[in-house]
């Protein structure tokens, strides 16, 4: 069984991928060509990882992480 998930990348656009049952955050990313790094994950708006398993109409959200001065 396949699903379909939404990568939105900020910044940046959204993009819809087909993936097998059972898909993680990471496989999402290989298929995209993505890297985590710097980024801050969330799927359906709760934060995630890159091992984080995906359900049919999932939305990813990549957001970069922000870097303040201390």
């Amino acid at each position: 069984m396949s699903i379909m998930v939404k990568l939105t990348q900020v910044p940046g656009a959204t993009q819809e991928f087909g993936l097998e049952s059972g898909a993680t955050v990471a496989d999402l990313l290989s298929i995209a060509g993505k890297d985590a790094g710097n980024y801050a994950i969330r799927v359906n708006g709760s934060p995630a990882t890159t091992s984080t398993y995906l359900n049919d109409g999932a939305t990813v959200l990549l957001s970069k992480n922000a870097v303040g001065n201390s």
